[in-house]
């Protein structure tokens, strides 16, 4: 980590708030492997520790196991199925760093799901016999997926062409021109969806290509779904529709960047103290993406975004609901209406995208300035609906979910 800091700060004095290639890349992917695993080797002394706690027990004569640690108690189920038991060996470690497929961009890959590729365990991931015996009378197809491989390699291409083809009309600098502060206010909010659009396709392009380049070698497939078809989810790293119309900041985050969202809920996410987990994951992101003060805009305000979208769900959204005409509701145990409605939900969409692509230009311009003078341009606008909504939070009660019994009065 202090070589990447080092990467880092060399860069921004070479050349600030430049996009070349360098070492940086690699070595934030090395920093995630390398935490991930000692991740993975904590839970794994902490699984040790239980399995010789509950032995000791049963050879004492005990009917009874030993109550869990409170740290391996809380285990999660992720953390227990990449718990790593055994130190590994050098060629296995420097193996796992730097192999060849994902060195350079990634996906960050658990030391488990790598050791299982390369040894050729694949079958122990299945759940059942009857897996077994499709994957067994399968294997060759399943572990270099030839539909898989062309349906990557179409959507690479795609992506490729969208960005080189329109990326020339809609670029962040533009945002700082004269020109635009001449803009009225629809027309900037028109030209930020769009480069918002475009600017993500570069990212759509790069975990695709880097996905074909793992399926290509063989490596991606992660078991079968329920319905018996293959899992390549190992090597995923987006879903483009919900990262593309999410409803909220959480839903955002949930489909954005998986590999990395693994990464930081079993290292940081699951480690901390619940009240400051979210905190700590965007802090911790913005970091490990650099030192430009864009970074730290960016996260900070999704992390203020997102914490206001939690108590709106929790606090608001039961009673908007009950308003809506659309509204449908379901029975949920113990005792709780679920609602549904479009209305909400396209709302919901419209003003996340406005506030994802509006926070992300200082994600995009990177300095302190350019950040501040481009949120002006658009009056504050993001910042000062939250900063409304927060005051109105903190003014009117709490509505409460309703329960079944009180939704049958209310018919």
């Amino acid at each position: 980590m202090f070589y990447l800091t080092w990467a880092h700060l060399y860069r921004m004095k070479i050349d600030y708030g430049g996009y070349s290639a360098d070492v940086s890349l690699p070595l934030m992917v090395l920093v995630q492997r390398l935490t991930l695993l000692s991740a993975n080797l904590a839970d794994g002394h902490e699984v040790a520790k239980e399995a010789s706690s509950s032995s000791t027990s049963q050879s004492n004569g005990h009917s009874s196991v030993k109550p869990l640690s409170p740290r391996t108690a809380t285990l999660t189920p992720a953390r227990r199925r990449y718990a790593v038991l055994k130190l590994p060996s050098p060629i296995q470690f420097f193996s796992y760093c730097i192999n060849f497929q994902t060195v350079m961009a990634g996906p960050p890959l658990t030391y488990n799901d790598y050791l299982v590729y390369i040894e050729g365990r694949e079958a122990e991931r299945l759940k059942s016999d009857d897996e077994r015996e499709i994957f067994k009378k399968n294997r060759e197809n399943l572990l270099l997926p030839i539909k898989e491989i062309k349906k990557y390699a179409l959507e690479a291409l795609v992506f490729l062409l969208i960005y080189l083809g329109i990326c020339q009309f809609f670029r962040p600098s533009f945002y700082l021109s004269d020109r635009f502060n001449d803009f009225t206010l629809l027309e900037k909010i028109a030209y930020l969806v769009l480069t918002g659009f475009t600017m993500r396709q570069h990212y759509y392009f790069a975990w695709t290509l880097c996905a074909l380049s793992c399926l290509t070698s063989g490596f991606g497939f992660a078991g079968f779904k329920d319905d018996k078809t293959p899992d390549y989810s190992l090597v995923k790293s987006f879903n483009f529709k919900e990262s593309e119309f999410p409803r909220n900041i959480k839903e955002l985050a949930d489909n954005w960047n998986l590999q990395t969202l693994r990464w930081l809920r079993i290292t940081i996410f699951d480690r901390s103290p619940p009240a400051y987990r979210v905190v700590f994951v965007f802090f911790v992101s913005a970091f490990w993406h650099g030192f430009y003060p864009g970074y730290y805009l960016f996260f900070t305000s999704m992390a203020w975004f997102s914490s206001i979208g939690r108590q709106i769900r929790r606090r608001w959204r039961p009673q908007i609901l009950g308003f809506l005409p659309d509204t449908v509701w379901t029975w949920k145990p113990p005792g709780v209406m679920e609602g549904t409605s479009t209305i909400y939900d396209t709302v919901a969409r419209i003003v996340t995208y406005f506030m994802v692509n509006y926070t992300a230009l200082a994600f995009v311009v990177l300095s302190f300035h350019d950040s501040i003078l481009i949120w002006s341009r658009f009056h504050f606008a993001g910042h000062l609906v939250c900063l409304a909504t927060q005051l109105l939070l903190l003014l009117l009660p709490t509505s409460r979910r309703p329960t079944s019994n009180h939704h049958l009065k209310s018919q």
